[in-house]
């Protein structure tokens, strides 16, 4: 019996401490969290594999595409510092 209630107990600590967390993060506490999630999985529940994995593929492109502009604006960067002799 001593170890259940002292189970519980770690198990109420940590629900605590993890509703501390979550409002020190913004979302509340864990009810808030818990009603968020049930949303997002609401709202991907419909979406069939294939439909994720082109919206997937989708973003990949558009990661790809912004690193590639990251790095054409740090050789402009580069390229304005050297024609301008700033260091």
């Amino acid at each position: 019996m001593d170890d259940l209630l002292r189970r519980a107990e770690a198990l109420l600590h940590y629900a605590a401490e993890l509703e501390s967390r979550a409002a020190a993060s913004g979302p509340g506490d864990v009810d808030l969290m818990l009603a968020q999630w049930d949303r997002l999985r609401a709202a991907l529940e419909p979406l069939d594999a294939h439909q994720l994995e082109g919206a997937r593929e989708e973003l990949d492109g558009l990661i790809a595409a912004l690193d590639e502009m990251a790095q054409r604006l740090e050789r402009l960067r580069e390229l304005k510092q050297s024609l301008t002799g700033e260091s």
